[in-house]
């Protein structure tokens, strides 16, 4: 595992992001921040920001209680549509997590699971965008994250010896 030592720039270092929107954003941040040492220690590792981690999940858990309130609202009102909902998103959320750890035991199914999952939103966000009621916005917006996160992927790419560089300052 790489790690920053003595480097409060580290904080902001792009590969301690997951998502290319969050990357790129931090990318921004680090070009202020000052270079002076100071007592840290941190891990390089892509899951290390809580705000990237929390805005991303909440995100998908809100989009996937629109999802299943729609789902929902042809047989219930919306209001005990949006209820179960709430109930059962937790549990749709987990549901191909568990399916993916049993189909292929024995191994670490992390990235698999983030397609499947992303797969099964993009397919229930294609269905949103198919309907001509109030679910058709978080369908679309969920198309409009996804398509500024390949955005900033693209312009990501030609940036990656600066991201490098900035690496190699830290100690990395």
């Amino acid at each position: 595992m790489k790690v920053v030592r003595r480097h409060p720039a580290g904080r902001w270092l792009p590969s301690r992001r997951t998502f290319a929107l969050f990357r790129l954003a931090a990318l921004v941040r680090m070009r202020g921040v000052s270079r002076e040492e100071s007592d840290v220690f941190l891990a390089v590792d892509p899951g290390q920001s809580a705000f990237e981690q929390y805005t991303v999940g909440s995100w998908i858990f809100l989009t996937t209680i629109c999802f299943i309130a729609a789902w929902l609202q042809r047989w219930i009102p919306l209001a005990a549509a949006v209820v179960c909902a709430i109930a059962l998103s937790g549990w749709a959320l987990q549901l191909p997590v568990y399916a993916v750890g049993l189909s292929l035991p024995g191994r670490n199914n992390q990235r698999l699971n983030s397609k499947v999952l992303f797969a099964l939103l993009f397919a229930a966000a294609a269905w949103a965008i198919t309907m001509r009621t109030w679910i058709f916005w978080p369908g679309a917006l969920f198309f409009a994250a996804a398509a500024l996160n390949a955005v900033a992927a693209l312009v990501m790419l030609p940036l990656r010896r600066v991201v490098d560089s900035m690496e190699r300052q830290c100690g990395i």
